[in-house]
């Protein structure tokens, strides 16, 4: 999947930023990397819950810079915050000691930044824009970068779209779809029955006109009963139902955590040419159809599907949604050890090997370079 979004003046990336973003910003810090005048990835930071002295503003933005170095072929950047703090005065946005470490850690790492704005509660501006005849001089007002419509999610935090997911009151398609888990017979062809299933749905041209079939969720459900299937799930739905899928993303893991253990990085583009493809597209269903799932899974089963659909949202790059999916997994079981590893992989700013890495044969420059 292609789309081209234009980007010609600071207005033009406020206001369309929440809708690359896919919903709306609250306390973040969100990077657009360049190669030329192209731009493929997305990269959004949560903002410190607290106001940060000059050592641990470095800290952050060292971090922050250390993230975006997992993606290649980038060198020039715009930075945006997005946050409910209000300007200190007239060409004071807040924020401002973070914006300035970003930008020295961003001149280390060898990135040019092209421009640093900043959406304010009380209106909007550039970072070192002191002159009041500056066209980004602010206070500027917020109706000049009012957000255009947001189609996907309307909620404002992850947490939000979680939350309504898990209180969804369809009780008569739960029902049915209960019924139907009842009659689900449990053999060593559950998992092959499940996994055909769910992958038709993701291949089909109309996987997103209607809610999963009470067939097809219930397979998926009933697999979900043995908390080992929900790797092997994960992964066929990463990678595919082909030869080497299952038991690939263990295999990731494990290279990805022995790397930072060692302190060493490993080679993204060798471990990235190890493993199947991952594409953009089957990503957005799966996330798109696992979000459904969670509509309609019983309470003895949301932590493996909060668990799987975190997994799904790290591999797309979605730090926050990912750590919200496995925190209201651990508080159904505090020591599920997979919503415990999704959490330290964002964190730790550890990125799948295929972000940001153009796929062989697609467009360089379009969001099919980004999970």
């Amino acid at each position: 999947m292609t789309e081209t979004t234009t980007l010609r003046t600071p207005i033009d990336i406020l206001r369309k930023i929440p809708v690359l973003i896919e919903h709306t910003l609250v306390e973040s810090l969100v990077i657009l990397p360049f190669d030329d005048n192209h731009g493929g990835a997305v990269l959004r930071f949560d903002l410190p819950r607290q106001n940060l002295n000059p050592i641990e503003a470095e800290q952050y933005a060292t971090a922050v810079v250390g993230y975006l170095c997992h993606l290649e072929g980038y060198q020039r950047v715009v930075t945006a915050v997005f946050t409910e703090q209000e300007f200190d005065g007239p060409g004071m946005p807040p924020w401002r000691l973070v914006e300035e470490a970003l930008h020295e850690a961003l001149t280390r790492g060898g990135f040019t930044t092209i421009a640093s704005l900043c959406r304010a509660g009380n209106g909007w501006g550039e970072y070192g824009c002191d002159d009041p005849d500056c066209s980004g001089f602010g206070p500027r007002s917020l109706s000049e970068v009012a957000e255009e419509s947001v189609t996907r999610i309307g909620l404002t935090t992850p947490r939000d779209v979680l939350t309504l997911l898990l209180e969804s009151n369809d009780i008569e398609r739960r029902t049915l779809v209960a019924e139907r888990m009842a009659s689900v017979r449990r053999d060593e062809t559950l998992f092959e029955r499940a996994l055909t299933a769910w992958d038709k749905r993701l291949t089909s041209p109309r996987w997103n006109k209607r809610g999963l079939s009470r067939a097809c969720a219930a397979l998926q459900l009933a697999l979900f009963e043995e908390v080992s299937s929900v790797v092997r799930w994960t992964s066929s739905t990463l990678f595919g139902l082909g030869a080497g899928a299952d038991g690939a993303l263990e295999e990731m893991w494990l290279a990805m955590l022995e790397a930072a253990d060692s302190g060493t990085p490993f080679d993204v583009m060798e471990l990235k040419h190890s493993f199947p493809t991952v594409e953009r597209e089957r990503l957005e269903r799966a996330a798109f159809q696992t979000r459904d799932l969670l509509t309609v899974t019983p309470p003895h089963l949301e932590t493996q599907v909060l668990a799987a659909l975190a997994i799904l949202e790290w591999a797309r790059g979605r730090g926050s949604f990912a750590v919200e999916c496995a925190l209201f997994a651990l508080q159904r079981d505090e020591d599920f050890w997979l919503a415990h590893l999704v959490v330290w992989l964002c964190e730790h700013g550890v990125v799948p090997p295929w972000f940001g890495v153009v796929p062989v044969g697609e467009n360089p420059y379009g969001l099919g370079a980004v999970a």
